[in-house]
């Protein structure tokens, strides 16, 4: 039998402040420590803190600072050898972005850990888009409808303004012809669409096809490209037991595979998990996960990611230089492509 042990992670404090601190310009990583009282202070909202996804709140500092150190120490021991595996159930807030809070991450511990020499890669990407969907009020049926409103949006800066900037350009619509305004999560931008504050609002997949039912139009979805879900793996843990990562890849790929090709079992699960029994919106839900969410090779867009990261370089110096392969170990998915894998599990 494997003996297991528990391991209590702690982090080293000065360490993690340090990380914490290159996270963020120095402004920012002020306005993060400075909330940890419970209240906002000035120019919380430039780094996502506030109402919606981000609040403030007594110890938010702290939470930050503990989850960040749990991450990279956690890393690090994997690294060093101590142990073979080390769970840490507060970590992987991966919404958050350079200098910014979004998405209930404040601080994006897994990027913090890699760029700092954490022996941890992916092993590929299983989504590569954002789903973004543009929900209007009754009346506004086209683009030219929408000139002069406004749109819901959670922060500036964050996915929800990026991705609406982008339905806006299809639209054939400026960035002056909209107003943005940040209301918060979601509830906060459905509310806002409802109750008529707004003309627009920013939206995921599926509270579009729910608010459809009820009258309003879809006026655009769109999935820009985006690194949104992937496979992860110590390096340590690769190296020695290269078959078990293999058969980890495969059976995930499987999965999908077996999913895509399932449709009346795949409703079964979306409905048990959704805990729904709208069979329509179930069926459009399964639709578009089976068709465009899951990839079916993961491969990373080199090019999105790149682009990622020089994002992140104005404020991370270790993203600088940073490249697509510092992140990624694909020796796997490179094999298994020329194998054949890939394209025989989704011919089942």
């Amino acid at each position: 039998m494997e003996t297991q042990k528990t391991i209590l992670v702690v982090d080293d404090e000065a360490e993690v402040l340090a990380m914490i601190e290159s996270h963020f310009s120095l402004r920012g990583y002020e306005v993060l420590k400075a909330a940890d009282g419970g209240r906002a202070p000035r120019g919380a909202s430039l780094y996502g803190l506030g109402p919606g996804d981000n609040p403030v709140f007594p110890g938010v500092w702290e939470v930050a600072r503990l989850i960040a150190g749990g991450s990279i120490l956690a890393a690090e021991t994997v690294a060093s050898g101590e142990v073979e595996r080390a769970f840490h159930f507060a970590g992987g807030l991966h919404h958050a972005v350079q200098n910014r809070a979004s998405g209930f991450c404040y601080v994006n511990d897994a990027v913090l850990a890699i760029l700092r020499g954490a022996d941890i890669r992916f092993l590929g990407l299983t989504a590569k888009i954002f789903p973004y969907t543009l929900v209007t009020k009754r009346e506004i049926k086209t683009g030219k409808d929408l000139r002069g409103g406004k749109i819901a949006i959670n922060k500036l800066a964050d996915v929800s303004e990026i991705a609406s900037r982008l339905a806006l350009k299809e639209l054939a619509l400026g960035e002056k012809d909209v107003t943005m305004v940040q209301v918060g999560g979601s509830p906060q931008r459905l509310a806002a669409l409802q109750s008529g504050n707004v003309q627009g609002a920013a939206l995921d997949f599926m509270s579009g096809l729910k608010l459809a039912k009820e009258g309003y139009n879809i006026l655009i979805q769109i999935s820009p490209s985006y690194p949104y879900l992937g496979l992860l793996a110590s390096g340590k843990f690769m190296r020695e037991k290269p078959a078990a990562t293999e058969a980890f890849v495969k059976a995930f790929v499987e999965a999908v595979a077996r999913f895509k090709s399932n449709r009346d079992e795949g409703i079964k699960v979306i409905a048990h998990y959704m805990k729904s029994s709208d069979m329509e919106i179930v069926g459009k839900a399964y639709d578009f996960i089976a068709t465009k969410f899951y990839a079916e090779n993961l491969q990373p867009d080199a090019k999105s990611f790149q682009s990622l990261l020089e994002e992140l370089s104005a404020r991370e110096p270790q993203a600088r230089n940073a490249t697509v392969h510092q992140f990624f170990d694909l020796k796997i998915v490179n094999k298994l492509e020329q194998e054949g894998f890939f394209k025989s599990s989704f011919k089942k």
